[in-house]
């Protein structure tokens, strides 16, 4: 997976994968790993990782740019509880969209959830306020972190 060298030292993939306790670094890493994904994209859609099959509606669960990113970062490689064909394994597609609406504030949870429950059954409220717990969660982790050790990419 790329997460040490040669020598059994952290990578900046596997310094960044150490700050999580679950496998949302090694999307978050693969994801800073592309030059051309703006971050903030990418953190909006670091919220897919949370969100398993409740959001997707009937689109395919692994849809997105994430998606491609860790499928090409990480050859659709498995490790248990951490990979699954390469993404993280509660991915799931469309709870990007959710919580890019709610911080920017074009629409509200209520509005949202009465939608989501309009358009297909398995989400709600709750899942919402799950959700958003699960990503503020995950950025305050990122924000806790400090920064990388310098000589890593990334680390300017």
């Amino acid at each position: 997976m790329g997460l040490l060298d040669k020598h059994l030292h952290l990578t900046a993939r596997g310094a960044i994968a150490s700050v999580f306790l679950g496998p949302e670094g090694l999307a978050l890493a693969a994801g800073l790993e592309d030059r051309r994904y703006p971050v903030e994209a990418l953190l909006h859609d670091c919220a897919n990782l949370f969100a398993g099959d409740r959001f997707a509606g009937t689109n395919p669960r692994r849809l997105g740019r994430l998606v491609t990113v860790c499928e090409k970062t990480y050859r659709r490689e498995n490790a248990e509880g951490y990979l699954e064909e390469g993404l993280p394994p509660g991915y799931g597609h469309g709870a990007s969209e959710i919580v890019r609406a709610v911080t920017e504030g074009t629409a509200s949870r209520g509005a949202l959830a009465h939608g989501l429950a309009a358009e297909f059954a398995q989400a709600g409220r709750g899942d919402i306020d799950r959700l958003l717990t699960e990503w503020r969660g995950f950025l305050r982790s990122l924000a806790a972190a400090g920064p990388l050790a310098p000589g890593l990419p990334f680390a300017t």
